[in-house]
Order: structure tokens, then C-alpha cells, then sequence
């Protein structure tokens, strides 16, 4: 089983998307432990430059279901924590 900074990235994508649906304050808690695993993913995914960029993509989707969380745009935030849970993915891959 895969392990690391990238995997946990991904485990708290999923948990916000999947737990966040009609919980912004959840959506938000799980985004941000996301982000703070993905900064420590970018690292470990350097070396492969797709990856590198599903990670950016990644915490640019979280940062705005985050903002769109805190406006009250819930079914916005969710849609970009979606998105960022693809990324996440796709960088594990």
C-alpha cells in the first residue's frame, strides 16, 4: 500500500468532498489538512512533473472551495473540492 504525503493529500480531498456536502465547516477542516499535505507532497512528486502539476491544480481547487466555504457558496465549494480530489488522484497515479 502506497504511503505518504501524496496518499494523505488525496485521503483528505476525499474527506472533504465526501464529507463536506452540506458541511462547510467539515469542507473546510478536511481542505485544510489537505493543504497541508500537499505542500508536503509537492516535494515527493517532484520528480515527476505530471504529478507535480495535479498537485498544484489540486491546491488550487482546495484554496477556493475554502473561500467559496467561507462566503456560504456551499454547492460551489464542493464542486472545487471535487475537482481537487481528481488532481489529488491523478497524482497518486
Amino acid at each position: 500500500m502506497k504511503e505518504g504525503h501524496c496518499v494523505q493529500m488525496e485521503k483528505q480531498a476525499a474527506e472533504a468532498f465526501e464529507y463536506g456536502d452540506g458541511y462547510p465547516d467539515v469542507l473546510k477542516r478536511h481542505a485544510r489538512a489537505m493543504l497541508e499535505q500537499a505542500k508536503a507532497c509537492e516535494t515527493e512528486s517532484m520528480s515527476k512533473a505530471s504529478a507535480a502539476d495535479h498537485v498544484k491544480e489540486a491546491i488550487k481547487h482546495e484554496q477556493e472551495a475554502i473561500e467559496e466555504a467561507n462566503a456560504g457558496h456551499a454547492d460551489i465549494a464542493l464542486k472545487h473540492a471535487e475537482k481537487a480530489l481528481e488532481h489529488a488522484k491523478e497524482a497518486n497515479q
